[in-house]
């Protein structure tokens, strides 16, 4: 079995088995590290659900009345980069990926 600390792209995509993939994601309990490449790749498996858009109020919206929980974040050389969040009632998973507003009121 494969460490979430050890899930390189690479990895990523020779996976089929998306509830795999949400096990290792959710291997560690700590916020953990992600490059803002790991988390793109999240979205284009349809793991996640891309938030990068949305309006910060409709962000800050949907995290009171989601839960969500801060899963973990690609951090640069001037901070936060991209985040991946999860919803504590329905168990899906967001992603922003670009530092904007959203970003800001997220985390």
């Amino acid at each position: 079995m494969i460490s979430a600390k050890a899930v390189k792209l690479e990895d990523l995509t020779a996976f089929t088995d998306t509830m795999y993939l949400i096990k290792i994601i959710m291997e560690d309990s700590t916020m953990r590290k992600f490059t803002r490449k790991e988390i793109r790749c999240y979205v284009s498996l349809g793991i996640a659900e891309d938030i990068t858009g949305m309006h910060y109020t409709e962000a800050e919206e949907l995290s009171t009345t989601e839960n969500l929980e801060k899963i973990g974040c690609s951090v640069g050389t001037y901070g936060i980069n991209a985040g991946l969040l999860q919803s504590r009632k329905t168990g899906k998973f967001y992603a922003v990926l670009s530092r904007n507003y959203t970003l800001l009121a997220l985390f």
